[in-house]
């Protein structure tokens, strides 16, 4: 407890869990794992029920290990369909007129399926992407979960346009893996691995491609009922937090600006500017806080090149990096130097 509030603490609705769970055959061990893992009997029972979003996360990073496979977030997601994997926010991603629509239905109402989760549709006329990211850097490893959830969004983008689709390119934010190349046959795309957030990058000409649905009609029905529906946690994210969001979500793909960021959040520069000296911040302050802490955890692994770690976090080059870590009073400047 803090200050007499209960903390936040992110959820997932339960119906994947559910299948993750069947996968395992015997009854004792599926009781075992959700007995290891804290997940009760009535998180499972109803079919909109909520589990803690840290213990979905470990049970699908426990499963690949227990049934050898490294890939199973992919190949899960490369096999359901997204009404499955998401529900109504599913149904609307295939119904709306066009991906654009579709893909900023999921960002508006992903609340109401998954909290504690940045997702962000970004465009312009140059470049778009979708992207997915957990907000809680202590649920890690996510590997599982990343992979499954852009494997979702992939196929039920390849259903929507009824052809063998594929983004420009793939991003995750976890390191590179022993199996990278059966991946990227699976996404038929290249892969960026290391980087800020889990990302599909999109042809900006395909999110206002028309389409023609059956089911146009039902549209209005869905929308309303996600209004009605219970977010799973009703405070939203405050400014600050909503900017350090967008800014980490965008870091190693575009110049981030106050202009930008503005649009983002849809406020106008100049409010954007009062809400962060409120919060006694700025737009400079978030961005080099985040750059920091991102640098920390990238350096500490040890195995990542100063190149690809610049790069993720928007800096023209390694020496960029340098010279930044070197002016954080906060940062051992030898963090900097591991490798090029």
């Amino acid at each position: 407890m803090v200050s007499g509030l209960q903390a936040f603490v992110p959820e997932i609705r339960s119906p994947l869990v559910s299948i993750l769970l069947s996968s395992l055959r015997s009854p004792i061990m599926r009781r075992r794992a959700r007995e290891r893992l804290g997940i009760s009997s009535p998180m499972l029972e109803a079919p909109l029920s909520a589990v803690p979003l840290a213990r979905y996360v470990a049970l699908f990073e426990e499963l690949a290990v227990h049934h050898g496979d490294p890939l199973l977030g992919a190949h899960l997601g490369m096999s359901q369909t997204a009404a499955d994997a998401l529900g109504p926010l599913g149904f609307l991603l295939l119904a709306l007129p066009t991906m654009g629509q579709g893909l900023q239905a999921i960002t508006t109402h992903i609340g109401t399926w998954q909290t504690g989760t940045t997702v962000a549709l970004n465009s312009s006329q140059d470049e778009a992407s979708w992207t997915y990211r957990i907000d809680d850097p202590a649920i890690w490893p996510r590997r599982q979960d990343a992979e499954y959830t852009l494997a979702t969004m992939c196929m039920a983008l390849r259903s929507r346009l009824n052809t063998p689709w594929r983004p420009l390119e793939v991003h995750f934010e976890h390191e590179e893996p022993a199996c990278a190349p059966t991946l990227r046959t699976l996404f038929r795309a290249p892969i960026r691995f290391g980087q800020s957030c889990n990302r599909l990058v999109l042809n900006p000409a395909e999110l206002d491609l028309p389409h023609d649905t059956p089911f146009a009609c039902f549209i209005p029905y869905v929308e309303e009922y996600l209004r009605v529906l219970a977010p799973l946690q009703t405070a939203p994210p405050d400014i600050a937090t909503q900017v350090r969001n967008a800014v980490r979500g965008a870091l190693s793909h575009r110049e981030v600006s106050l202009d930008w960021v503005a649009r983002t959040l849809q406020l106008s520069p100049r409010s954007l500017q009062r809400h962060l000296a409120a919060a006694d911040t700025s737009l400079r302050k978030i961005t080099q806080e985040i750059r920091q802490s991102e640098a920390a955890a990238l350096l500490e692994t040890g195995n990542r090149r100063r190149a690809d770690i610049a790069h993720a976090l928007g800096y023209a080059d390694h020496t960029a990096l340098w010279r930044a870590v070197r002016s954080w009073a906060t940062f051992p400047p030898h963090a900097a130097g591991k490798k090029r």
